[in-house]
């Protein structure tokens, strides 16, 4: 940068004149702007360690007087509180439910959170597809039952700790300009992950995100607003979805040479996949359009808000803002659109066909220049990640993409 500044005059630089230097050099600055990864921003928690074991329990039909088989009884019940934790999410490595036969219905669990009543509901089959581990449920305090089925043989809850929310905290900001102008929306098609990334619906049950978000195991659709001071509130289990660890897919080289995708289960309480539930999906872009014309793109996410202007309630939650595509070559799209931490994995919709170019991974936004920036959806990997789908995502294609 020393050189160009030696060069310049008042009205030319070199032989070019002024202002088409100047404007150059800005684009050349906005080029050099600090590139920075969106890191997902999940809320700040703790592990609390309790003691809650059942003990084997069940029910002997014939000592139980030839109760309906039909009919569940609560065999054991323990409400797990943990102070003024905005949130909690429940370990239950330690568990074991007898499992659904020919000849007997097993055992559930119901678990229930009294702040505001959400319920999940886990068998054997959906606690191992989540992996050992509850929901999240907003509030310190969950109602943990255990139900068996007569003549099922014998299940034990056991609780060795639980994950409790902290008071949020602030996130990475990108925003192109002075001012946060980020607006709430409510696109069914995105949620939110459990590490606080974004990530958006392509199939049946199969999703896209950025690569650096792997460490997701769940995600959540139709998610409240937070509270005043920023802290999470959580989605009802109806609306959360385990990510199955044998569909996901990744690649993290850099911010437009990263991608993630995986599927999901089946929602544990409904039954549902996410497009039943949620009743659309993305369509794909074959590949990003050139930047001439400056294009509108639109990104949706669940950046955070604690370092901007805008609300704390609205921190994590799903908002969107358009900007024009300022970049668009190899597999890097580039684009001036307000984005922050969490934003990592939104998609980056071409606003006049509501196709998907990319997905954004990276910030590089500042206050007079820059631009954010992700992978374009052409990029060889990502596309070789969709023909070759794994786990959940086998039987789940995606539409094809638009000519």
């Amino acid at each position: 940068m020393q050189d160009l500044k030696r060069t310049v005059r008042p009205d030319r630089v070199g032989d070019v004149p002024f202002a088409t230097s100047l404007l150059a050099i800005i684009a050349v600055l906005s080029l050099m702007a600090p590139v920075t990864g969106q890191s997902p921003t999940p809320p700040p928690s703790e592990r609390v360690p309790v003691s809650i074991d059942s003990g084997e329990r069940g029910i002997d039909g014939a000592l139980a007087g030839d109760p309906d088989p039909h009919e569940a009884s609560v065999v054991f019940s323990e409400i797990i509180s943990v102070g003024d934790a905005p949130w909690l999410q429940l370990s239950l490595s330690g568990t074991r439910l007898a499992e659904r036969s020919p000849t007997n219905h097993g055992a559930f669990l119901r678990l229930t959170a009294m702040q505001d009543g959400a319920v999940q509901f886990l068998n054997a089959t959906s606690l191992a597809q989540w992996n050992g581990r509850s929901a999240f449920f907003n509030g310190s305090d969950v109602l943990v039952e255990l139900f068996v089925y007569p003549d099922s043989g014998t299940s034990r809850v056991r609780i060795d700790e639980v994950k409790a929310g902290l008071a949020a905290e602030g996130g990475l900001a990108s925003i192109c300009g002075s001012t946060d102008e980020r607006e709430l929306s409510d696109d069914p098609r995105d949620a939110r992950a459990s590490n606080g990334c974004t990530a958006f619906l392509i199939g049946e049950a199969c999703m896209l995100s950025a690569g650096h978000c792997s460490a997701a195991s769940s995600v959540e659709f139709n998610v409240p607003l937070s509270n005043p001071g920023g802290n999470w509130n959580f989605a009802h289990p109806n609306n959360q979805y385990a990510i199955d660890p044998q569909s996901k897919l990744t690649f993290n080289q850099g911010c437009s040479n990263e991608g993630m995708s995986f599927g999901v289960f089946p929602n544990s309480n409904t039954g549902l996949t996410p497009r039943q539930a949620q009743g659309d999906g993305y369509v794909l872009a074959s590949s990003a359009p050139s930047a001439a014309g400056s294009p509108t793109v639109r990104i949706r996410g669940y950046g955070t808000t604690t370092s901007t202007n805008l609300p704390n309630s609205w921190n994590s939650v799903q908002k969107e803002h358009t900007g024009p595509l300022t970049e668009s070559f190899g597999t890097t799209v580039r684009y001036q659109v307000d984005t922050t931490g969490g934003n990592s994995g939104s998609a980056v919709i071409l606003e006049s066909t509501g196709e998907v170019i990319g997905i954004h991974t990276c910030g590089g936004c500042g206050s007079s220049f820059g631009s954010n920036l992700g992978t374009a959806i052409q990029h060889p990997t990502l596309q070789s990640l969709l023909a070759n789908p794994a786990g959940v995502c086998i039987e789940d294609v995606p539409p094809a993409p638009a000519n």
